[in-house]
């Protein structure tokens, strides 16, 4: 690896740690809004259906129909981009 300062990722923000917490359990938490019923995805501070500030967390069924798919050729992550990596990226929890 290249020692030029960059560093990896910083760890998730405050907001995924509910997830985080959760998929250690082997379960899987999403905030739903208790205003207009949405699903969040990935996790905000308001509903992005009606701005309710008003989210709880609950368990989600495991199932879902996927809408999109991208697949990445390479990272937006200046420390991913310098290490020659060839190939799929890896994601970590």
């Amino acid at each position: 690896l290249m020692d030029d300062g960059i560093l990896p990722p910083a760890a998730r923000t405050g907001l995924w740690a509910h997830v985080t917490e959760a998929a250690k359990a082997d379960a899987f938490h999403l905030q739903h809004c208790t205003v207009c019923k949405t699903v969040q995805y990935p996790p905000r501070e308001v509903c992005g259906n009606c701005l309710s500030d008003d989210l709880v967390w609950a368990p989600v069924d495991g199932t879902a129909k996927i809408l999109s798919h991208t697949s990445l050729a390479m990272s937006v992550e200046p420390w991913f981009q310098d290490q020659g990596r060839a190939g799929p990226l890896c994601v970590w929890r």
